[in-house]
């Protein structure tokens, strides 16, 4: 690939190293795109916009410490896409202790440099980076068509996570209080929901699935990736988030998981395997009856009651389908 066509991530939160790096490139030749972030939250969304427009990412450079989060939860997540997990990624950080470099590599991290060269000049530093990962190492290319089983691999990783985002909510509520509860049990259906897609994936195949209803299934799944980001940073930050905020990041999340497209594959699978796919629905059903009533116990505010009762409706009906029919959903 030719250095013009080639595009960067670099996610850092120091401005002047960033900039730093980039005239550093440009010195040695570099005539591509390097695009910036500087939070977790900014590359996740930065790196779903560009899989909406199907716009690839050859190299991707990450410090550790940043201010949203750790670069390598952004790692884990980025070789958990089914979009960007061959996308090398190399650390660059100032933090190197033994036990982060070892994370990182286990999470996948093609390489792991300190942004402070102990030997040499810092330029000569990011020249040595340049010469081999610009112009010496051959890159795979981003491939944005996913197969249904990829896609189910996704469904299944976002579904645990959601779960894991609902015990955290546990963990922020009073012990023995049926607010603790009541995540928790949201987080179980979470869990067996993921079960279920798994079990699913023995049952089809990409023949059976048109690639449109694929790549609208993968489109959905990069919203619900950028709402669980925010789902998570409200969370983190929950002594000091308002009730409006926790409702409006959980109903968010809810509604990213767009059952219609359910509807549509669990349509076609239905004739598979007819258990499954009544599970999915009843269960998807009753987990969104219940996130609708949480935010109508939770706040008065009118934009925010709307959208529950709208989804409170809109579980009521997936409810009652008929199993048969081509609308059957999670």
């Amino acid at each position: 690939m030719k250095m013009s066509q080639q595009t960067i991530l670099h996610i850092e939160d120091d401005p002047s190293l960033a900039n730093v790096v980039k005239l550093s490139f440009e010195s040695f030749g570099f005539k591509g795109e390097i695009i910036h972030a500087t939070t977790v939250d900014e590359a996740c969304c930065l790196l779903a916009e560009r899989e909406r427009k199907k716009s690839p990412v050859d190299l991707i450079l990450s410090d550790v410490q940043l201010p949203d989060g750790k670069g390598l939860d952004l790692l884990q997540r980025i070789k958990a896409s089914p979009t960007w997990h061959k996308t090398p990624v190399i650390i660059l950080s100032g933090e190197c202790s033994p036990d982060i470099i070892s994370e990182a590599y286990a999470l996948g991290a093609n390489c792991y440099l300190s942004k402070f060269p102990r030997k040499g000049k810092v330029l000569d530093h990011f020249r040595s980076l340049y010469q081999f990962w610009i112009e010496s190492a051959l890159v795979p290319k981003t491939s944005f068509v996913a197969g249904i089983q990829k896609v189910l691999d996704n469904a299944v990783r976002l579904r645990a996570r959601t779960a894991q985002f609902y015990i955290e909510m546990s963990k922020s509520a009073v012990k023995g209080t049926e607010q603790e509860s009541f995540w928790l049990e949201r987080a179980m259906v979470e869990g067996n929901l993921s079960s279920l897609l798994v079990f699913l994936q023995g049952l089809i195949s990409d023949n059976d699935v048109p690639l449109e209803l694929s790549e609208r299934f993968s489109k959905m799944q990069i919203n619900v990736e950028m709402a669980l980001v925010r789902a998570e940073q409200v969370n983190m930050n929950r002594s000091h988030a308002v009730r409006f905020e926790a409702s409006h990041s959980v109903l968010e999340l809810v509604e990213a998981w767009d059952e219609d497209i359910f509807a549509e594959l669990f349509g076609i699978i239905f004739p598979l395997n007819q258990s499954v796919s009544e599970a999915l629905r009843s269960r998807g059903s009753n987990q969104l009856k219940e996130i609708a009533n949480y935010v109508l116990a939770e706040t008065d505010d009118t934009e925010l009651v709307k959208r529950a009762e709208f989804l409170h409706e809109f579980a009521g009906r997936l409810g009652g389908m008929s199993v048969g029919a081509h609308r059957v959903a999670t």
